[in-house]
């Protein structure tokens, strides 16, 4: 069930978050303390290592294209 929760949490925050362009682990760390039932000292590392990947993930393209300055 927790699962299907998290699966289908992600998809509703990613659809917001195209819509709207706000910052994701505002969204995420609800999902992770209600969804999965993990406590906020486990939830808020969690929140901020995925915030940390997507971000390297987005760089690693844009320092290619020589979109940073």
């Amino acid at each position: 069930m927790s699962v299907l929760l998290l699966l289908g949490g992600g998809v509703l925050i990613g659809a917001l978050l195209a819509l709207l362009g706000a910052g994701g682990s505002i969204l995420l760390l609800p999902l992770l303390v209600s969804g999965l039932d993990l406590p906020l000292r486990d939830a808020v590392p969690l929140s901020l290592l995925v915030v940390l990947l997507l971000a390297l993930a987005n760089l690693i393209p844009a320092v290619q294209q020589r979109r940073v300055v």
